[in-house]
């Protein structure tokens, strides 16, 4: 066998191997809370109101909650072997070769792709939110009260 033959094979042992170095390490989750006005909330850290698409890593799994008034809701995304850290696997048996791709995060991805985070009681979270300000402010009596009637008029600007 000559050198390049022996450096060909090697190369192809190794990225056989390591199918999961080549995988990003973030993947997109869509949370979606069961009302539209719940607050997300991913490991505690605020992403948002509302359905969202939120970019997780795949070192670990996450805990996704949504908040709505006092209602609370929580939902967990665990990491699975993905198809790359099993082609790794069935690789690095397969040929006898170091399987450097389990290290890496891309052996893993995250289970399930979108998550449904079911808020309990919504009917809290109309409560708790707020209606926007009017944008025509408030009209003045038609008459002002007296003066020696115990109130203050108070002049129209």
């Amino acid at each position: 066998m000559n050198k390049l033959s022996v450096i060909g094979i090697g190369a192809l042992l190794f990225f056989n191997t390591s199918c999961s170095l080549m995988s990003p390490a973030r993947q997109s989750i869509v949370v979606m809370p069961t009302h539209p006005n719940a607050e997300v909330f991913v490991d505690g850290v605020p992403m948002g109101k509302g359905a969202t698409t939120v970019q997780m890593s795949k070192r670990s799994g996450h805990t996704v909650m949504a908040k709505c008034g006092q209602s609370v809701g929580v939902a967990q995304v665990d990491r699975v072997i993905s198809t790359h850290g099993f082609l790794d696997l069935v690789g690095g048996y397969a040929f006898y070769f170091p399987m450097l791709g389990i290290a890496s995060p891309g052996f893993w991805e995250l289970d399930p792709p979108t998550v449904a985070v079911v808020v309990p009681d919504s009917s809290a979270c109309e409560k708790s939110v707020a209606s926007p300000p009017s944008p025509i402010p408030p009209t003045a009596p038609a008459s002002a009260p007296e003066k020696g009637e115990g109130e203050t008029a108070i002049p129209n600007d």
